[in-house]
C-alpha cells in the first residue's frame, strides 16, 4: 500500500478528512485558519482539487480571468498580492457564499493595506536627512 503524497497546507488535507464536516463548513475554516491570502488560496485549491480532478491552476485562471498560471501560483506562494480584479473570479471559482466572499474580501483588504503601508515607509525614511 502507498502513502498518499501529503498536502502542503495541513488544514485543507485535515478538514478534508473530516467526513462529518459540509463543503462550506470547510471552507469557513480554512478561511478563518490560514495565516495569509496565499495560505488560504491554496489551501482553497487543494481541498478543490481532491473533491474534482480538473481542477487545475489553469481551469482555476480560465474561470477567474487569470491570463497566466505563472502569475498565480506566485500568489499562492505568497510572493505577488493577487489583483483586485480578479478577487470576485476566485470567489465564484472556489464557488464560496457570500459570507465566505466577505470574509476573503476582509483578508484581501488588510493585506493590500499592510503591503502598501509596508511599501511606502522605506521611501519615507530615505527621504529623511
Amino acid at each position: 500500500m502507498t502513502t498518499p503524497t501529503p498536502l502542503a497546507t495541513p488544514s485543507a488535507r485535515d478538514l478534508y478528512a473530516d467526513g462529518g464536516m459540509m463543503s462550506q463548513d470547510i471552507q469557513h475554516e480554512i478561511i478563518l485558519r490560514q495565516s495569509s491570502v496565499a495560505s488560504i488560496l491554496r489551501a482553497l485549491y487543494e481541498y478543490h482539487k481532491l473533491r474534482s480532478p480538473r481542477m487545475s491552476l489553469a481551469y482555476i485562471c480560465r474561470r477567474s480571468g487569470i491570463s497566466s498560471k505563472g502569475y498565480l501560483a506566485l500568489v499562492m506562494a505568497g510572493k505577488r498580492r493577487l489583483n483586485e480584479k480578479y478577487w470576485a473570479g476566485l470567489t465564484h471559482t472556489f464557488k464560496l457564499s457570500s459570507s465566505h466572499c466577505d470574509l476573503l474580501f476582509r483578508r484581501l483588504r488588510e493585506e493590500t493595506l499592510r503591503d502598501q503601508a509596508g511599501q511606502k515607509r522605506p521611501s519615507l525614511q530615505s527621504s529623511a536627512p
